[in-house]
């Protein structure tokens, strides 16, 4: 797939994911669903089009939660054994 081609797979993908009617992903509103739905490889989004991810960050709805860096825990405002 060309550059242009990979281009023109994740534009869609991104509208898709958007409007909530994703084809091939999860539905969330994250790299990884995006990636999944535009058929490509994750890398192919943060090194080959890191403007698409950025455009993919900056229009995605503000009422979604900010992506937590790999392996932290959820930020919450009690402890787990103290939930009841």
């Amino acid at each position: 797939m060309t550059d242009e081609e990979e281009r023109q797979a994740i534009l869609p993908a991104m509208q898709r994911l958007f409007a909530g009617t994703p084809l091939q992903s999860s539905g969330n509103l994250d790299i990884v669903a995006l990636a999944d739905e535009a058929g490509l490889k994750r890398n192919k989004l943060t090194h080959k089009h890191p403007d698409l991810k950025d455009q993919f960050y900056a229009e995605r709805p503000s009422n979604v939660a900010p992506i937590r860096p790999h392996g932290s825990p959820p930020r919450t405002t009690q402890r787990p054994h103290d939930r009841q």
